[in-house]
């Protein structure tokens, strides 16, 4: 799964999966292809983002309007 929809998964924005790969936190991802250089595609394996979410469950917004966390 890219990023925007392992976002759309963990009911977060696709930023803040990116920021969490360039400070090391959040699901474990993948990198594609054999170099696995800086700027390959990256995806996320299901099974990672269901225990990523069993361990840290989406914060429900106090405020109408807003994304939950």
């Amino acid at each position: 799964m890219r990023t925007r929809e392992a976002a759309e998964f963990l009911q977060r924005a696709p930023q803040t999966l990116v920021n969490w790969r360039h400070t090391g936190i959040g699901p474990v991802y993948e990198k594609e292809g054999a170099a696995r250089t800086r700027g390959a595609p990256v995806f996320y394996r299901v099974v990672e983002l269901e225990k990523y979410l069993a361990e840290y469950p989406p914060r429900r917004s106090s405020r109408p309007g807003r994304n939950p966390r």
